[in-house]
């Protein structure tokens, strides 16, 4: 309910746009703009473009408005870039957004933030552990994604216990974008009406991906 900067800390891929977005579902800009900037999709030429124009405010800020501002791996911010967005704060503030951002829990890309806009960032601090120690977070996440992709592509199929298991324990995917990618892949290419772990070994799915350098509105 509090509208302090949140970070949330853990590997690529565990969850952070999920989370972020269960934090606002259950606050008060639940019905307002959700931004989110991945910082690894930009350049520094194009972050300029977002946030630093002859715009006031910027446009990246326009759409958050009144909502959230979601910054993804915040880490992957240039140095010089990064003292920058110190300034921003204040419009933040005064546009009525919300600021949260994600960064690795690596402690090597840890060096790469700024210590101040670590601290500023880090009023409240969420801490993201692995997929494979979280299982049944996981399980039920897939089992969300997997419903929502057969309803999209009209699929009547089922997904096993074991094949489950398999995905997380074996550690087949790498996070959440991976796990929807590949479900999404099955969907439209795998015809079988259950998906077996064999399934998984003797495929190789193709990444799904959205189209780079676009801020996400939800």
């Amino acid at each position: 309910k509090v509208n302090a900067p949140v970070l949330l800390i853990g590997e690529q891929g565990t969850g952070s746009t999920t989370t972020a977005k269960q934090i606002i579902r259950y606050s008060d800009r639940h019905m307002m703009p959700f931004i989110e900037v991945d910082c690894t999709d930009y350049e520094k030429k194009q972050l300029e473009q977002l946030f630093f124009t002859i715009y006031d405010p910027p446009p990246t800020f326009s759409l958050a408005e009144d909502g959230t501002l979601f910054m993804k791996n915040i880490e992957y911010l240039p140095k010089d870039f990064q003292e920058k967005f110190m300034y921003l704060f204040k419009k933040l503030s005064s546009l009525n957004i919300r600021l949260i951002t994600s960064m690795s829990a690596s402690s090597e890309m840890k060096k790469h933030l700024n210590e101040q806009l670590y601290y500023s960032i880090n009023a409240i601090q969420l801490i993201h552990p692995p997929l494979n120690e979280r299982y049944d977070h996981t399980k039920q996440v897939i089992n969300q994604l997997f419903q929502q992709l057969c309803e999209k592509h009209n699929r009547q199929v089922t997904l096993p216990e074991e094949s489950l298991s398999f995905l997380i324990q074996q550690q087949v995917i790498n996070g959440f974008h991976s796990i929807r990618n590949i479900l999404e892949y099955f969907c439209l290419h795998l015809q079988a009406d259950v998906w077996q772990p064999n399934h998984f070994q003797d495929n190789q799915a193709q990444p799904i991906t959205r189209m780079a350098n676009t801020p996400v509105v939800v």
